[in-house]
């Protein structure tokens, strides 16, 4: 249920757990089956209410919160280069 609130293609989610699209596509209509969700976009408004997924802010925004830009937070996750001093 979270991979389908984040918005990913049965077929996505099938490749990530090594499964095929059909058997995804047979859990999603069981999930919305037991919670009595009509679509899958009722399915996505269910796991953000109770918490299983949460909403997370675009990259740029999240680099203004903690004062850095995109290009400090691409060095730091890379490291220094040799020909930096």
């Amino acid at each position: 249920m979270g991979w389908v609130a984040e918005g990913h293609s049965n077929e996505e989610i099938a490749e990530k757990l090594y499964v095929s699209p059909l058997t995804v596509r047979t859990h999603v209509h069981r999930a919305m089956t037991k919670l009595g969700a009509r679509d899958r976009a009722q399915l996505v408004v269910m796991a953000y209410q109770s918490g299983l997924v949460r909403a997370v802010p675009p990259a740029a925004d999240r680099c203004r919160r903690s004062g850095e830009n995109a290009g400090t937070r691409a060095w730091r996750r890379a490291g220094p280069s040799t020909t930096d001093p």
